[in-house]
Order: structure tokens, then sequence, then C-alpha cells
């Protein structure tokens, strides 16, 4: 049995179970230090969830609410910015709450607005690789139809 202090522990919505599934790479409660680490989930039973931490190679059945999702899942550079999202979502970590000091929300403020031209300049990325593709395609049509033309010599 693994014993972790409460103040390590976040608890989750039930609704958040239906994210975890046996293959996400997720991050984990390490019973050693108590901090978070890289793991993927392997299988789902009645007693928890078998995992498997990446860096240690180490095997444990953990409860619900040791894990947590990875930033990297929804917020990092390659995950999200290579999905289809067509609206921006803003992390609950970057949202102003009315305890945050003026630095923390001029922080958070920061981040935010990085986070959308990041997102914006990914969805204009998108939208040239769509055209671009649109044109090759257009253009290799063209190509396969000019089989059957002859140029017409000019005599002096």
């Amino acid at each position: 049995m693994i014993i972790i202090h409460s103040i390590y522990v976040k608890p989750h919505d039930l609704s958040d179970k239906n994210l975890f599934v046996p293959g996400l790479v997720c991050d984990c409660i390490y019973d050693k230090d108590g901090t978070y680490h890289p793991c993927e989930i392997e299988k789902i039973t009645e007693e928890g969830y078998h995992i498997k931490f990446q860096k240690y190679h180490t095997q444990e059945i953990v409860p619900f609410c040791f894990l947590k999702i990875r930033k990297s899942n929804y917020l990092g550079k390659r995950d999200v910015m290579s999905g289809d999202q067509t609206e921006f979502i803003l992390p609950d970590n970057l949202r102003v709450k009315p305890n945050d000091s003026e630095a923390q929300r001029l922080q958070k403020r920061k981040k935010v607005k990085n986070l959308k031209r990041r997102f914006k300049m990914n969805l204009i990325e998108k939208d040239n690789k769509l055209k671009k593709q649109s044109w090759c395609n257009f253009n290799k049509k063209a190509k396969r139809k000019r089989r059957g033309y002859f140029a017409i010599n000019k005599q002096k």
C-alpha cells in the first residue's frame, strides 16, 4: 500500500476517468519522492490503474487520484498545435483568480497572449498548407491533361 501526503494529491472530477485509457502517457505521483513523473497506463482493473514509470521502468498499481493529464497533452507545442482545434481553449492554471497578486496576473496574461499568438500562427500555417496542397493537386491534374497538346512553330 502506498501512502502519500494529501498535499500532493489533487481530486479529479469523475468525468475525467474517461480520459485515462490504456496507452495514455500521463503524470503520476512517484511514492519515493512524492512528485509527479511521466508514466504510461498499461491497463485498468478494479484494483486501480496499472502504470509503468518511463524514467524508472517500474510498474505500480495506483488509484485514480494519483494521476493527472500531462501539460504537453493539452498545452504543449507538439500535441495541441498539431491537433485539429478550431478554437483556443484557455487552460485552468492560466485563469486569473481574485486572490492572485498583480505580478501573477501579469505573468498569466503574458503566457495567455503567447499561447494565443502561437495558436493563431498555427492556424494560419495549417490554412497555408491546405492551400498549397490544393494548388499542387490542381497542378498535377493540369499536367496530365496536357498530353495531347502540340506546339506550333512559327516560320519566318
